[in-house]
């Protein structure tokens, strides 16, 4: 059952794609009509006209008397960073949700908060809710991940590991809290796989939407199929641990 403050909902917006913002955000405030969120939105180096939307949904909210918190980094940290700042910044409510820019509610018959009361149940069971995707690790990312706190039994190289897609999930905060996650070591790339990971080792659930996930278009492209959207910022890393 979900109850009336049980999510924090951390938005990730980049760069200057206003369509972007608009899509993932304005989703997200019609669920707010209905009920409570901890909304937190992260913006690296957007652009004057993202920035201004940000700030008019801020000020749309506060005439409801909702109080939301905003980030602006004029430099793009870069997602985890961020992501860590979005979830130190104050405590967490019980639940966490997280949204990259390219991700977006879906609504049913027009109620835009079937998702919220759909992953509460679900965590009410499991540790955790996203679309599971596979990745055989590569270079040295074994070593990382036995390098890690977390890690309970070393891995050997080339291992499969299941994980949430990063651009869509939903956690219990306990979880980010007890394990500090995400790591200070994460900037870009092979976070989701390295947090799957963790989840594996430390004997937590998580539960398959599935990759025609009808409540949220994930990592979504202009026509919203899921995993369809182009990496965008800049230098494209090798992921966490590779090197």
């Amino acid at each position: 059952m979900l109850q009336t403050n049980s999510f924090t909902v951390s938005v990730l917006l980049y760069g200057d794609f206003l369509w972007l913002a608009h899509r993932v955000l304005a989703p997200i405030r019609e669920a707010m009509r209905s009920i409570d969120l901890d909304l937190r939105i992260g913006c690296n180096s957007c652009g004057a006209a993202t920035i201004a939307f940000v700030e008019e949904l801020r000020q749309d909210l506060a005439r409801d008397g909702v109080d939301i918190t905003v980030i602006k980094s004029n430099e793009n940290i870069h997602k985890y960073p961020m992501m860590r700042w979005l979830k130190d910044i104050k405590p967490m409510r019980p639940l966490w949700m997280w949204f990259d820019d390219d991700s977006f509610i879906v609504p049913v018959n027009g109620d835009y908060s079937r998702v919220f009361y759909l992953a509460s149940t679900l965590l009410g069971t499991h540790d955790a809710v996203g679309q599971i995707w596979s990745y055989r690790l590569g270079g040295n990312q074994h070593l990382w991940v036995n390098r890690q706190k977390w890690c309970n039994k070393p891995i050997q190289p080339g291992k499969t590991v299941k994980f949430p897609q990063g651009a869509w999930w939903t956690v219990r905060s306990d979880v980010l809290s007890r394990f500090d996650w995400p790591s200070v070591e994460l900037e870009r790339k092979g976070g989701d796989v390295m947090f799957g990971e963790l989840l594996s080792q430390n004997g937590l659930h998580v539960f398959d939407v599935g990759h025609r996930f009808d409540l949220v278009r994930i990592n979504a492209d202009v026509d919203g199929k899921h995993s369809g959207m182009a990496t965008r910022g800049g230098r494209n890393p090798p992921p966490i641990g590779f090197l």
